[in-house]
């Protein structure tokens, strides 16, 4: 909670304020809502592969006896999935 909470000050609040600053141009302000698009892009699926890397690799994870078979089930089924269509182009 508290590292997104430091994602939003540092990354996204600087501009979200040139977006609703309204004495800068338009051109400023599209430029600022582009930039927060592409962090969203960029940061929350890095930052989600973090968070499973650390879930996978922690103590919280090896002390879940009760449910890790059945996220071995999902993670095969899974695995199933991707080799069933890493030949599919569309």
């Amino acid at each position: 909670m508290v590292a997104i909470f430091f994602l939003a000050v540092f990354l996204f609040l600087p501009d979200m304020l040139k977006m609703q600053d309204e004495t800068l141009g338009m051109a400023e302000r599209a430029n600022a809502a582009d930039r927060v698009i592409t962090l969203h892009i960029k940061v929350w699926p890095a930052a989600m592969v973090l968070a499973e890397n650390e879930l996978n690799h922690s103590d919280l994870y090896l002390s879940c006896t009760p449910i890790r078979p059945s996220l071995r089930r999902i993670r095969r089924l899974f695995g199933r999935l991707n080799s069933a269509f890493a030949g599919f182009v569309p």
